[in-house]
């Protein structure tokens, strides 16, 4: 059973970032179907774990007030682990890299920041769960990362959740957040390589696990801080993902 819950901190988030692997063996097929204030997009993936590595695929396509409905990002994650809480180690801790090949009209989009046409990208992340018998009932993580495009200036982020389990519903409070390295105004818009911008999102999602497992999330998050990129930007997703083993 327990394998389950770790997809709940990954299920909004086409990249899965929690410190935790999925069974093994086991396919995670994901859809994301969003909207971020009226501009709609949608994300798919598919995540395989295997002893302590995890390989993940995914796609990101949009359509906003600067483009059509076109594909935004083809991205692969390879992550490894270290050590895990439930094999009383003191933390979970996962290191991962990510390479994406953005495309042209995402790349000139305001809307969702994609810096360049290829881009790299180096994660940390740590947690630690509450347990209870063979279960939890609560847990937290952070996620730190470093990227790089094939143009302009590095990127920090650091992302991090909150989470509560009352077996099939679970909550969890949530924090994105991106800081551009550049040293330009965002406007005119060229693209965000070496824009210096700053965001932060917080929100909160729900997720209920069906008699047939079948996970559905919702999520809502609020840019509550922003700088050389959109202010108050209200973002809503919904996501399903459903496991299975080979």
């Amino acid at each position: 059973m327990r394998g389950w819950f770790f997809l709940l901190l990954a299920t909004l988030s086409a990249t899965e970032y929690a410190p935790w692997l999925t069974r093994q063996l086991e396919i995670v097929p994901t859809a994301t179907f969003g909207c971020q204030d009226t501009d709609p997009y949608a994300a798919f993936s598919v995540l395989m774990p295997k002893d302590k590595w995890s390989a993940e695929l995914e796609f990101e396509t949009a359509k906003t007030h600067y483009r059509s409905w076109t594909p935004s990002d083809l991205k692969g994650t390879l992550r490894l682990e270290f050590s895990s809480d439930i094999l009383d180690d003191p933390y979970a801790l996962i290191a991962g890299f990510s390479l994406a090949k953005v495309f042209r009209p995402a790349r000139k989009d305001p809307t969702f920041i994609f810096p360049g046409g290829l881009e790299g990208e180096l994660s940390l992340s740590i947690g630690r769960e509450k347990t209870c018998a063979n279960t939890w009932d609560s847990r937290w993580w952070l996620m730190g990362a470093f990227g790089r495009a094939d143009q302009g200036s590095p990127w920090l982020r650091l992302n991090g959740s909150y989470e509560w389990n009352c077996e099939p519903h679970f909550l969890a409070l949530v924090a994105y957040s991106r800081c551009g390295l550049g040293s330009h105004h965002w406007k005119p818009f060229h693209g965000y390589g070496s824009v210096a911008y700053r965001l932060l999102d917080l929100g909160a999602r729900y997720t209920y696990r069906t008699d047939s497992d079948l996970l559905v999330s919702l999520e809502y998050t609020y840019r509550i801080w922003a700088h050389n990129t959109f202010q108050d930007v209200n973002r809503i997703a919904l996501s399903l993902s459903y496991p299975f083993g080979l």
